[in-house]
């Protein structure tokens, strides 16, 4: 299964490489985010919002999702959207993310079914909002996870459509040939 940061490189290849200087990393995920809620939405998935099910306490870093998650779309904590990663990545960056001191949250990994909060909430960020928000596609009620699921194949349509979007809000030389090279 494509991991939502190998979607985001996949979409970065597919928009023609543009520096993360030019394109921010956020920008694309909003651009695969919302191809893949469109997507979703004409193959008859579920996108759930749950802004419930997640409590934090205080000091902790692992929590359950929910069971019928296929793919999680964002996460959100007191308003702010946190950053997708991986702990691969962390540990990559040297980042000590499973004994950094207690903070507000700004990013998330997943593995299995569960969500891993980097850094883990403080008490203090766990006074200003006591859960996470989260938005996903959901197995469809009724109907067998391996269906309903965002396959592979599904996710390189929603990173092609994304692309596809992307170039057409930036004709510039590059992104024309890339729009070009998609299309033909």
């Amino acid at each position: 299964m494509i991991t939502q940061m190998e979607a985001i490189s996949r979409l970065r290849e597919r928009c023609g490489d543009p520096p993360i200087e030019r394109v921010p990393h956020h920008e694309l995920v909003d651009y695969l985010h919302s191809s893949m809620q469109f997507l979703a939405t004409r193959w008859k998935h579920v996108i759930r919002t749950d802004d419930r099910s997640i409590a934090l306490v205080a000091s902790t870093q692992e929590y359950p999702l929910p069971p019928d998650l296929l793919t999680m779309i964002w996460v959100e904590h007191n308003g702010k959207k946190l950053d997708p990663n991986t702990t691969y990545g962390w540990e990559q960056s040297g980042l000590d993310w499973r004994d950094a001191a207690a903070s507000t949250p700004r990013e998330y990994a997943m593995q299995g079914m569960k969500i891993i909060l980097y850094p883990k909430p403080s008490a203090g960020s766990v006074t200003t909002d006591s859960t996470l928000s989260i938005r996903f596609i959901a197995s469809v009620p009724g109907v067998a996870q391996a269906l309903a699921d965002f396959n592979d194949d599904d996710m390189w349509i929603a990173i092609y459509y994304a692309a596809r979007n992307w170039l057409g809000f930036h004709p510039g030389d590059n992104e024309m040939t890339m729009r070009q090279r998609m299309v033909a």
